[in-house]
């Protein structure tokens, strides 16, 4: 089974939460920051519009979403999702068959009939429905791990353990970061495997966060 090594940016309160408790928090459809989530088709048309509503709504009731990046050195990332690099970030192992990887178009997406009517194209359109963004986003580098909320109270928060499933493997600490070296040894008590953890600094020559090998820099 082949994995992937992906990134969840978290801040600072809940990064060291998630890790105690062994979970990530699952997002809903109609919480995600980009209104245009699920909805990457043309929608000029009334009654087009009116169906992918719907259609976005039953989804929103059967599936959450986990988001990953494929990088953790992206200093945007660190500013938007990490709490201005105070943050975490932390780095799991998961199966390439559960990840959704985001595709990132300038425009949006027309359907045809034969989408809507061959099964298979319409298999295609409908993961294509799910994973499409607009181009600006694509320095996220995103995956997404969908996850099945069919049956639970959606007026709750919704979290995923933290298991063999999306197996924790690292733990990075933004460069601005208060969290010290024994907040995370702390934190991953409950681990059964080693951990990785190291801070990281802007790098000294690209637009890159990279791994501070001056161990003093991190208390």
């Amino acid at each position: 089974m082949a994995v992937k090594r992906v990134y969840h940016f978290c801040n600072a309160k809940y990064g060291i939460e998630n890790l105690e408790r062994q979970r990530l928090k699952v997002a809903t459809i109609m919480d995600l920051n980009d209104p245009f989530e699920f909805s990457c088709n043309h929608q000029s048309d009334k009654a087009v519009r009116r169906t992918f509503k719907e259609l976005k709504k039953t989804v929103s009731e059967n599936l959450g979403l986990i988001c990953f990046s494929a990088k953790f050195n992206n200093p945007v990332q660190w500013a938007h999702y990490a709490e201005k690099h105070q943050g975490l970030c932390l780095g799991f192992d998961v199966s390439e068959s559960d990840l959704m990887q985001v595709k990132y178009r300038s425009s949006k997406i027309r359907l045809t009939d034969t989408d809507l009517n061959d099964p298979m194209a319409f298999k295609r359109w409908m993961e294509a429905y799910a994973s499409t963004k607009f181009v600006h986003w694509r320095y996220e580098q995103e995956h997404r791990l969908f996850v099945d909320i069919s049956n639970l109270n959606r007026s709750e928060l919704i979290f995923q353990e933290i298991n063999d499933r999306i197996k924790l493997r690292q733990v990075i600490v933004g460069s601005r970061s208060r969290i010290t070296r024994q907040q995370v040894q702390d934190a991953l008590r409950g681990f059964d495997h080693a951990v990785e953890t190291f801070k990281v600094r802007p790098a000294f020559s690209t637009f890159n966060m990279v791994r501070n090998k001056d161990k003093t820099m991190w208390l």
